[in-house]
């Protein structure tokens, strides 16, 4: 026997269920008016009210007289999957997509569906259109000292989760995910002065605003500045600076290894420090400078990139996993859908050593 041919109304039925179930209409978001749908579902109004009627019925939808057409904001996961809304900054960091990979695998795994929200700044309206329509938030490099104060007022009202990542946000409400600060900073600096360094290197980006200079990585570049220049000989340690500004959604490899070709063979330090972000551009430099890695400059960097295991010589670095924040977010964002009223909770990140092939020790 054939199988029945679908009425309009069931056919329009099934696409508005397939809107929701793509997170085009998040739990508790309202339906565009049934005239609007009619229009741009190219169907008649009685057919598009007899399709929402269908999904009233369904417990998909529910109807308030004189208000609107509503998602049901209680839909078990099993019959839909709820959307977790992602926001990492809009400069291009390669963390940030290395970030994105981790969460939106695990939130396949935690039946989320990941909607990536790139944000040019913190009162970018795209966050609170997103934190609107989702049931989890989870914020990327988040300066929460920075957020306007709509986006505070908004995101912290507990209707739904919203976890930080990379800065200690808890101190200031929020759920977070971070390492202690200036943690990794500081060992990996404490681990160049214990080999003998003193004229270190620090590898950034940096943003203008208001005709300053802005470091992206405040946590690296403030425990360098702080370390580096109470040592001695280090009078102006804005030569021991290798920061560059990186045009948005341009790679920073380019730029760092310009800086570093321009510097020219007499480098004024004996060690670098860089983000594993931007490692790849310091790398290409020295070699192409003729410097022998550690023989004539020691390299360390911080962070976590899936490629680093890959390069040579071996790179000594603090790794600061990523999958790690987005194993404990997803965390964070269970503990609070089951638990509204609790603390704000911190969920904080180890870093790990990683004994490379390009630290020279020259204390002895």
């Amino acid at each position: 026997m054939s199988e029945r041919k679908k009425s309009k109304a069931e056919l329009v039925r099934d696409e508005i269920l397939r809107q929701i179930r793509i997170g085009n209409f998040a739990r508790g978001a309202v339906l565009p008016p049934e005239r609007e749908l009619a229009e741009q579902l190219d169907a008649s109004y009685m057919t598009v009210r007899k399709a929402v009627g269908q999904l009233v019925d369904e417990h998909y939808l529910e109807r308030q007289p004189g208000v609107g057409t509503f998602v049901q904001a209680k839909i078990s996961e099993k019959r839909l999957s709820k959307i977790l809304a992602v926001v990492v900054p809009a400069y291009n960091a390669p963390e940030h997509f290395e970030f994105l990979n981790y969460v939106c695998r695990l939130a396949d795994t935690e039946n989320y569906l990941p909607r990536v929200v790139l944000a040019r700044s913190w009162d970018d309206r795209a966050i609170l259109d997103a934190y609107q329509n989702c049931d989890a938030m989870v914020i990327f490099c988040g300066d929460v000292t920075k957020f306007s104060n709509l986006l505070r007022q908004k995101t912290q009202d507990n209707t739904r989760p919203v976890v930080v990542i990379g800065s200690c946000a808890h101190l200031h409400g929020f759920d977070a995910v971070c390492g202690v600060p200036y943690g990794a900073a500081d060992a990996v600096m404490d681990l160049l002065i214990r080999n003998g360094h003193r004229h270190i290197g620090c590898v950034t980006q940096y943003i203008e605003k208001d005709g300053k200079k802005i470091p992206l990585d405040s946590e690296l570049f403030g425990s360098w500045s702080r370390r580096v220049s109470m040592l001695p000989g280090n009078s102006d340690i804005d030569k021991l600076l290798i920061d560059v500004k990186v045009p948005a959604f341009e790679q920073p490899h380019p730029k760092i290894y310009e800086r570093l070709k321009n510097m020219g063979e007499n480098l004024p330090f004996t060690a670098i420090l860089s983000p594993t972000s931007m490692v790849c551009g310091v790398l290409a430099a020295l070699n192409d400078l003729g410097k022998k890695i550690p023989e004539d400059i020691s390299v360390a960097t911080i962070g976590d990139r899936q490629e680093i295991e890959f390069l040579r010589p071996r790179l000594t670095h603090f790794s600061v996993p990523l999958r790690e924040h987005a194993v404990k977010a997803l965390e964070l964002i269970r503990f609070r859908e089951n638990n509204p009223d609790a603390p704000p909770q911190w969920g904080m990140i180890t870093e790990h050593f990683i004994e490379g092939e390009t630290l020279r020790d020259i204390s002895k």
